[in-house]
């Protein structure tokens, strides 16, 4: 892969559009070199809302981020993209082999390309992996070079619907921006928090955006199944907001300061005193708040383990579950998960594979790109020991476990300005 200038990410939510520059050095090591957020509108659940609302905020996004950076025109941009209309499948390629003849690369290239023409006609493919080969039976990563009578390949699509991609691609034409490339938020996430240990054995990560809810499964080292769903924060927001007839602003005050998505303290039966939509103060407690918080963040993650049919089992998610995105930050919201999936959940912070800064969940698409990208441009080897990867002290555990709500802003975690 060759990229000529530097890259820029952008992952336009609900609330902000994030964005980071990736630029490489003279050796070909990457270094992100700038990242920060704007405010966003004119989409929601991943689809343009209203075009001229986007592109005014893309536009103004954008020219703030060349005058901020200093940095004025990029080799390529690539945009990320959720919501509903993503779907994946699984589709399988078979070829009869020549006697004598090996199997070479030119051939796996061109059954992927068959295998990625099968997607339906009004959708548009963002991303295609392999994740196996099986040579007269035998299965391998790639049987390149190898003498066979029966090739047989699977490969993981995903893609999304090209009317939606269109709408995005013309918004982002009107405020200036021409994308390379489009990827999807829940695949871009899983690179930037999960780890081969855990993909290698199995297992699910889900970002918990402010209106989707994306996810991926791994299975022996590959995607399995990919998807999303339109719904996210701002339904905990609203269901909080009504169940005790608060102001959205309000609601999500009290959300950060008080909230918890389980109810596993002692007595937490005191008023918290916050004024309700008629001046007067609300009776609601501690506790009742997090009955309410806990029964949608649980219904939400029902819905992703609903997709998931009848692959959600401690056999198939071995390596557990991870959480990313602003709704991650919230207190006892692995717990929540936990109980729907019935395996070890955690929190995690994104982190590049050349630094050792964590990020804040928000910002795991913006990583995941820039972890792709560096990984095809120039690759980084660091060894990953599994032992360092478990949380040992008390106040990791308790920052996974409990992600502090005290984030720099919204449960989307918006950097400091």
């Amino acid at each position: 892969m060759r990229i000529k200038g530097k890259l820029l990410f952008i992952d336009p939510g609900f609330r902000y559009i994030r964005t980071g520059i990736l630029d490489f050095h003279q050796d070909g090591a990457p270094e992100l070199v700038f990242i920060k957020s704007y405010e966003s509108a004119g989409i929601n659940n991943g689809t343009v809302s209203s075009r001229q609302e986007f592109s005014a905020a893309m536009r103004k996004a954008f020219e703030n981020l060349r005058r901020e950076s200093g940095i004025e025109s990029f080799g390529e941009i690539w945009i990320g993209h959720s919501g509903q209309h993503i779907r994946s499948d699984n589709v399988t390629e078979e070829s009869k082999l020549r006697h004598n003849v090996p199997v070479t690369a030119r051939l796996e290239k061109h059954m992927m390309k068959k295998a990625e023409i099968g997607i339906p006609s009004d959708y548009q493919l963002l991303h295609s992996f392999q994740q196996f080969s099986s040579l007269d039976g035998v299965r391998m990563s790639s049987a390149s070079g190898l003498l066979g009578t029966n090739l047989l390949s699977r490969y993981h699509l995903i893609f999304s619907r090209k009317d939606i991609v269109n709408n995005l691609r013309a918004a982002l034409k009107d405020a200036g921006i021409l994308p390379s490339r489009f990827l999807f938020n829940g695949y871009t996430a899983s690179l930037a928090v999960s780890h081969a240990e855990e993909i290698n054995l199995g297992c699910l990560v889900i970002h918990l955006g402010h209106s989707t809810v994306d996810y991926i499964v791994f299975q022996e080292g590959q995607p399995f199944i990919t998807g999303s769903i339109n719904d996210g924060w701002q339904r905990v927001i609203r269901d909080v907001a009504m169940g005790v007839s608060l102001s959205v602003e309000n609601a999500e005050k009290v959300m950060k300061s008080s909230g918890i998505a389980h109810d596993i303290e002692g007595n937490q039966d005191g008023p918290l005193n916050i004024p309700n939509l008629f001046g007067n103060p609300s009776p609601i407690t501690r506790r009742q708040l997090a009955i309410i918080m806990s029964t949608v963040i649980e219904d939400l993650f029902s819905l992703v383990r609903d997709q998931l049919k009848n692959t959600i089992c401690r056999g198939h998610l071995p390596g557990g579950v991870f959480l990313t995105g602003g709704g991650a930050m919230t207190r006892g919201i692995t717990y929540s998960a936990m109980g729907i999936f019935g395996v070890h959940t955690r929190v995690e912070y994104p982190m590049l594979p050349w630094g050792n800064q964590e990020y804040e969940p928000g910002w795991a698409p913006i990583i995941g790109m820039a972890k792709e990208a560096s990984e095809k441009v120039f690759p980084v080897q660091v060894p990953r020991d599994m032992t360092s990867r478990v949380v040992t002290s008390t106040s990791g555990f308790l920052k996974r476990m409990f992600p502090r709500s005290r984030v720099r802003t919204d449960p989307e975690g918006e950097p400091d300005k």
